[in-house]
């Protein structure tokens, strides 16, 4: 086959925090969905089939009731139990440290587990003050006596990591993140580590994020507003996800047009083809009559973590240094007694993972036990754009972008002023880096040798 972009897993990036499976960015090459195997018999077509997909109560579900302290004590119980298993291994078995709850209290069941041990903690760091948690990162680990090794990362590093990132990735990125990651698996790798335990999975499992706090409140959008742009809105809303109050990340309707000024003429034209909003991504039903909360949770675990945070981010750039990550947090028999936890236990007070904090407040000094989330972001697109790096200046060239005919190359110019400009700054954890998704685009278009947008 001819190797070529397929526009629908451009589109889900610019939509999505990632790509969403089957979608992959090359046409004709399918991903096999999480949760699915493949049976391959001659003669008969391979079909992918589901073998697990998450799924929570209805509301309105009987349950038994329980103490708070069950649901503590049960999440304690299973998550050590995760933790155990995760190290078995004949090979020496590290983890992540990142400062926060999650990564600081897989380090601190580890060491529960194996009191006797002398165990080893890996860490990024930044020499930008407001994105830098080496404080929380070295009292968690003079906390867990763990032999510490830190990486301070520089934007000029981030530079230089940017293409095998992308390689690794197999997709453009939304943030440069990718590139920390991938030297945080080279630290452990160099010290000799083979098997590294990490948080994922905490935040989608335990309401981590600021939308659960949203939704905890009851505050929800949508639904019976009578102008035409919110009509509109609820019609893509309920489309997605089934229900036209259910907000995720953002309104899909100026994000469409957004979308349509990016690309060039000849893909905006063709845009009602693969636009990611025309058909729902995820499981509706799976949606339907479930709490807010759990609606959250199912969609996080779609659609951030499967294919975004446990792959690009995470399996794809631990391997490429011969790292292999396991996470606790995803254990399933710890996922399928969460589950069954009241919403009310997950967010209460404004708290968000509440009954992961009870847990965590055995184990963690209390600054780090009640530290709210700290999102793990990264330098963006206009720390690069200060370097006046010769090869990133060639890819957002206006003549390349042009000629390869998948963006505007004058909307691509005036982001490129925009976060060009002295101060400029990108907040990844709220807004979209448009810049860094066009630029390692482009590192994709080279490294793949792939070809022009015919049309």
């Amino acid at each position: 086959m001819t190797p070529a972009i397929d526009p629908a897993g451009l589109d889900q990036i610019l939509t999505f925090p990632g790509l969403v499976s089957p979608t992959t960015m090359f046409a004709g090459i399918e991903a096999l969905p999480p949760g699915h195997y493949l049976y391959i018999e001659a003669g008969r077509p391979a079909v992918p089939t589901c073998y697990w997909d998450l799924d929570y109560p209805e509301q309105g579900a009987a349950a038994e009731a329980r103490p708070e302290s069950y649901y503590s004590e049960r999440v304690e119980d299973l998550l050590l139990k995760a933790v155990r298993r995760r190290l078995n291994a004949d090979v020496p078995v590290g983890f992540y440290l990142s400062g926060g709850l999650d990564s600081s209290l897989i380090g601190a069941m580890t060491k529960a587990v194996l009191p006797d041990q002398r165990l080893h903690s890996f860490s990024i760091t930044f020499p930008e003050a407001d994105i830098d948690e080496r404080r929380f990162q070295r009292a968690m680990a003079e906390h867990l006596n763990s032999v510490h090794h830190e990486a301070e990362f520089t934007a000029d590093e981030i530079a230089d990591r940017l293409r095998r990132a992308v390689v690794c990735a197999e997709t453009p990125l939304k943030e440069s993140y990718n590139t920390c990651s991938l030297a945080l698996s080279a630290l452990a790798r160099d010290s000799g580590h083979k098997v590294i335990l990490t948080g994922e999975g905490a935040d989608e499992l335990f309401a981590g994020y600021v939308g659960y706090r949203l939704d905890a409140t009851g505050a929800r959008g949508g639904g019976g507003a009578d102008d035409i742009e919110t009509m509109l809105e609820d019609e893509l809303r309920e489309q997605l996800w089934g229900q036209s109050d259910f907000f995720y990340d953002r309104d899909y309707l100026p994000l469409r047009e957004l979308k349509a000024s990016l690309y060039s003429e000849a893909l905006a034209a063709r845009q009602d083809v693969f636009e990611a909003t025309s058909h729902p991504v995820i499981d509706r039903s799976r949606m339907r009559n479930r709490h807010p909360l759990h609606q959250r949770s199912y969609a996080d675990f779609k659609l951030r973590l499967s294919d975004h945070l446990l792959a690009d981010h995470g399996d794809r750039v631990t391997y490429a240094n011969s790292i292999e990550a396991r996470y606790p947090f995803l254990d399933i028999d710890l996922i399928e007694f969460v589950r069954t936890i009241p919403p009310d236990l997950l967010v209460r007070n404004d708290t968000e993972k509440y009954v992961l904090r009870q847990v965590a407040a055995k184990y963690l000094p209390d600054p780090v036990a009640r530290r709210e989330k700290f999102g793990f972001v990264a330098p963006g697109s206009p720390f690069l754009l200060a370097r006046n790096i010769e090869w990133i200046n060639d890819i957002l060239a206006p003549d390349r972008i042009k000629r390869q005919n998948y963006f505007n190359p004058d909307v691509v110019e005036r982001l490129r002023q925009r976060y060009g400009a002295p101060g400029a700054h990108v907040n990844t954890t709220f807004e979209t880096d448009f810049l860094m998704i066009i630029l390692t685009f482009g590192i994709l278009l080279d490294e793949f040798d792939l070809p022009d947008y015919s049309g």
